[in-house]
């Protein structure tokens, strides 16, 4: 529904408080986490800038499933909004917006936020005190460290990419969402679509790459595994954002809205497939090794 002003849609609003807070809550438990680690030598590769010594194993689950789709959830919440304010502004004035929304506050944040959050970093560490040895250690040897305002610097150039193709790409967009909303009573046909989506974003990415490898020059880091499957998600939700969000796929009365209680139960379904499946299939690849791990051979490989 849309608020009492009719400008804004309320479900939107709502929506991306509570990602906000998931993404709050994500960081805040990566100090608490079983697996959480501080590395003193480069406390940049540390989970956390201060790790407790008190930890809690549930924090694993809330980190693990917030993993799965809030980064993506959040880069199509932000598609949303790119082509109405494209229409509306044009594509110099849009970048301009961007510019001044996204980019910088992001040299802001990754430059005075972050030098201020990972200075107790710096003094667990042991390293020479003192601002002066601080501020060179963080801008040579720990390279400028992002930390978790990556996103808003990969948020402004998706921005950049899709105002500066903005005319050739306006049409296919809008014939995307012409067929997007045609969809509104076909809810599995959504599913499959977007799952067979994901996995192609994915999926051959993570195989290439590993799936934790990162990149980047100074604050300008992204993960190398998921950088299309974000991309694809910004504009998945710029199709979307096309249209009037309480209208076709999305209106109270869609199919797709209505069979809410399905996308909930499937959604820790989904989380304990894909954090139990890939151990299993770890676990029996090791057992069917065993009869062999005193063959030279095989211990030749491993050791390579």
């Amino acid at each position: 529904m849309t608020t009492s002003s009719g400008s804004r849609t309320a479900w939107v609003d709502l929506l991306r408080s509570f990602i906000t807070i998931l993404v709050i809550a994500h960081h805040a438990a990566l100090a608490y986490t079983s697996f959480s680690s501080f590395n003193a030598g480069a406390y940049i590769l540390s989970t956390h800038p201060v790790v407790d010594s008190h930890r809690w194993a549930a924090l694993d689950v809330l980190v693990g499933f917030n993993d799965v789709f809030f980064m993506p959830l959040m880069f199509l919440i932000s598609g949303l909004f790119v082509m109405p304010a494209l229409q509306r502004k044009g594509p110099f004035p849009f970048l301009t917006d961007r510019f001044r929304r996204l980019f910088i506050p992001f040299i802001f944040a990754v430059t005075i936020l972050m030098g201020i959050a990972y200075y107790p970093a710096y003094l667990l560490s042991g390293k020479p005190p003192g601002m002066v040895n601080y501020i060179i250690d963080f801008f040579t040897v720990e390279a400028w460290p992002v930390g978790p305002p990556w996103f808003i610097w990969v948020l402004f150039m998706f921005n950049v990419i899709i105002a500066l193709l903005y005319k050739p790409l306006a049409p296919l967009l809008t014939k995307l969402a012409g067929f997007v909303q045609t969809l509104a009573k076909r809810p599995f046909m959504v599913f499959t679509l977007l799952f067979i989506v994901t996995w192609l974003l994915y999926t051959p990415a993570a195989i290439l790459f590993g799936i934790d490898t990162w990149t980047g020059i100074g604050p300008f880091d992204f993960q190398k595994s998921r950088l299309l499957l974000y991309l694809g998600y910004f504009l998945i939700g710029a199709i979307i954002g096309v249209n009037d969000l309480d209208q076709g796929l999305f209106s109270r009365e869609s199919p797709f809205v209505k069979r809410w209680p399905i996308w909930l139960s499937l959604s820790p379904v989904s989380f304990l497939l894909l954090t139990y499946i890939p151990r299993a299939s770890l676990s029996l690849y090791a057992d069917s090794l065993r009869p062999f791990r005193n063959h030279h051979l095989y211990r030749f490989s491993h050791s390579v």
